[in-house]
């Protein structure tokens, strides 16, 4: 039977580990790879998005026309039994 012998690693080896271990660079490539939730910033929640070329007010004229559209449908599908018609 042959008996386990233990390796020991090469030093030099882990001298260059070590001196990676405080570098600035290893750090953001092991936040990089490891935490992108660190890397990146957080995604901005929007409920829409208005072309550039858009100015607030037509943005809000269009914006009002369909709720106003929306607000005839309802009414509309509402009122079908008495026959009323709605703006």
């Amino acid at each position: 039977m042959t008996s386990i012998t233990k390796i020991t690693p090469e030093t030099e080896l882990d001298i260059e580990l070590e001196a990676l271990k405080d570098d600035a660079a290893t750090q953001r490539a092991l936040d990089y790879y490891l935490k992108p939730a660190v890397s990146q910033p957080p995604q901005e929640k929007k409920v829409f998005v208005v072309s550039d070329d858009v100015s607030q007010e037509e943005a809000m004229v269009t914006a009002c026309e369909y709720l106003r559209c929306g607000v005839s449908m309802v009414h509309s599908a509402a009122d079908t039994h008495q026959g009323a018609h709605r703006d």
